[in-house]
Formats: C-alpha cells, sequence, structure tokens
C-alpha cells in the first residue's frame, strides 16, 4: 500500500512547480496550462496531480484532462465529472493518436462534439503528427456548432 506521507510530499512537489511555474510567467503576462491526467482524484495518488486545487486556487488559467479514449462515452462522462470539478477554461484533451486510442476522423468529431456538448470550453488533440486533413475539413464543422 501507498504511505500517505509519501503521496502528500509528491502532491506537495508537484505543486510546489506548478506554482512556482505561475510566479514566472505571471509576471511575463503568459497564460499557464496544464494537460493533466484524466482520472480525478485518482491521479492525486498516482502522479502526484492535484489539479483540481490547482484550479481553485486561481494557478491555471486553463486545463487540459487528457481524455485519451477510443470510448465515447467514457469522454461523455469524464467531460461531465471535468466540468463539475472546475470553473477554470476546460479543454478536453482527445487522443486522436495516442497509446491509449488511436481515432479516425468521425470518432474524433463524435467526441469533440460530445465534449462540447458536456459544457467544456473547447477540445485539444493529441497530437499533431496523427492528425490529416480529414480531421481537420471535420473539425472544422465545430464552428457551425457554435
Amino acid at each position: 500500500p501507498l504511505d500517505e506521507e509519501w503521496v502528500l510530499r509528491r502532491v506537495g512537489n508537484v505543486t510546489s512547480f506548478v506554482e512556482e511555474a505561475g510566479d514566472l510567467v505571471k509576471e511575463r503576462g503568459i497564460e499557464l496550462s496544464a494537460a493533466v491526467f484524466a482520472d480525478y482524484p485518482g491521479c492525486v495518488v498516482e502522479v502526484g496531480q492535484d489539479w483540481v486545487d490547482w484550479c481553485e486556487r486561481g494557478l491555471l488559467d486553463w486545463v487540459a484532462p487528457m481524455t485519451y479514449t477510443n470510448i465515447t462515452l467514457l469522454v461523455q462522462r469524464y467531460t461531465r465529472i471535468h466540468r463539475a470539478l472546475v470553473k477554470t477554461t476546460l479543454y478536453e484533451g482527445l487522443g486522436k493518436r495516442s497509446s491509449m486510442s488511436q481515432l479516425s476522423p468521425k470518432k474524433l468529431l463524435e467526441q469533440a462534439k460530445t465534449a462540447l456538448r458536456e459544457r467544456a470550453d473547447g477540445v485539444i488533440a493529441f497530437c499533431l503528427s496523427g492528425m490529416t486533413e480529414e480531421d481537420f475539413k471535420l473539425l472544422k464543422e465545430l464552428k457551425a456548432i457554435e
């Protein structure tokens, strides 16, 4: 079993880094964002990311949970959870091509529409090298939704 003291120390170290990064960029007028693990609060224990706390404290200007999955139902449910957790600008991260997902252009569009219906402020697709012309063409349809 994980030791609570060790987990909290790691969370503190990661949070200190976010605080210091925020101090550095904000004094230069630059926004601070983070691509974070989608499974909150599990990611607090697993990787030391208490990103809901960072959002509540105003450390991030926007957050992008990495919701990389082939399953649109999971995108719907995670986005709903993420929106309930944070008031910060939320860009749901979709895995066009990742170790966890491989999305066709139509599936990417379906997931993007789903995230927007669940009140994400936008979406981010990972990764650029996996994107095709058809992906970009179909994603332009999202502007018509607004």
